[in-house]
């Protein structure tokens, strides 16, 4: 199905024209009525977030953006280490949730928050004023915040529903839910979608999760730097990934209890031991310089590809040894 393809290539893509194009020319040669590879918009950020149009996208606000991606308005986002592409919500999720049977789909957060109606007549951004006759607070701290699904009864525009929601167990802050008109629940469709439901939220799953994992194999393992990435690391020995910033942006397996991966870091969080200099002014040197890293001192040589730099370290000493 086209939409499937189109989830499954918006990160590929966005690293395909990244790699290939400066932003000036995608910003160029796109807008809302003119797309590249389904993206309607370029742009550059920091660390905070990134404007576009009248929004400013504050990272630390939305959930979602540890995972690489996120929503706001009409527009769904991805980006890399380097750049932001945006598409229409309704391009990268109309047609899969229009395969269910439900008389409305749904993708909102962990607090409620509404991202997209398959019905576009339904404006309603909170679910507890779409669903305004049922307390979804208990579903909130209780139901959702432990992974399992919800089902109840209630109604909306004075008609009987069935609403159902499931926990996208890979993003635990993104969920789907699903409004059924009551002569459905009463019928044996109703059973089809239950399990229909399960298969579109491992669908959606699926499919995010593979545009994760292909932008990080086609961006990152095609060369000998990328490949880095991923090798087996001796213990003390170590590799730390930053962006032009000087921003953490992947470590090799053995650093997570040096450098946590839910926690965002910059390498001048860290102090160089070796000079004056500031860690990121060390690397811009090139020259190897001596870290202290949460008790560790760590010995890195400076690598850079693009506007990437790879730090390969090895240990020094450990706990104050």
């Amino acid at each position: 199905d086209s939409s499937y393809a189109t989830i499954q290539t918006l990160f590929e893509d966005l690293a395909y024209l990244n790699e290939r194009f400066d932003i000036g020319y995608l910003t160029q040669y796109v807008s809302d009525n003119a797309y590249i590879r389904r993206f309607v918009y370029f742009c550059e950020y920091d660390n905070e977030g990134f404007e576009y149009l009248d929004f400013k996208i504050s990272f630390a606000d939305d959930d979602l953006a540890i995972y690489n991606f996120g929503f706001f308005d009409q527009y769904f986002y991805v980006f890399n280490e380097e750049i932001i592409g945006i598409s229409k919500i309704n391009t990268v999720f109309g047609q899969i949730l229009a395969q269910s049977s439900a008389n409305n789909a749904f993708l909102m957060n962990k607090n409620g928050l509404i991202y997209f109606h398959l019905d576009e007549r339904i404006a309603t951004k909170a679910l507890h004023e779409y669903v305004s006759k049922v307390n979804t607070t208990d579903y909130m701290t209780n139901e959702f915040k432990n992974g399992e699904p919800v089902y109840f009864e209630t109604k909306i525009d004075n008609n009987l529903v069935g609403v159902s929601f499931y926990h996208i167990k890979d993003y635990p802050f993104l969920y789907l839910g699903q409004v059924f008109s009551i002569e459905i629940l009463n019928s044996e469709l109703f059973k089809h979608n239950v399990i229909y439901g399960t298969i579109l939220v491992f669908v959606v799953i699926s499919n995010l999760f593979l545009l994760i994992f292909l932008y990080r194999k086609y961006y990152l393992q095609d060369s000998f730097f990328g490949g880095l990435v991923n090798t087996k690391f001796k213990t003390n020995s170590f590799l730390v990934v930053l962006n032009k910033h000087g921003d953490v942006i992947r470590v090799s397996r053995n650093m997570n209890d040096i450098i946590h991966h839910s926690t965002k870091y910059n390498i001048n969080d860290f102090k160089n031991l070796s000079n004056t200099l500031t860690a990121f002014e060390a690397i811009i040197e090139g020259n190897p310089f001596d870290l202290m890293m949460k008790e560790n001192i760590i010995r890195f040589h400076v690598l850079k590809k693009g506007k990437l730099f790879y730090l390969l370290g090895e240990l020094i000493t450990n706990d104050g040894e």
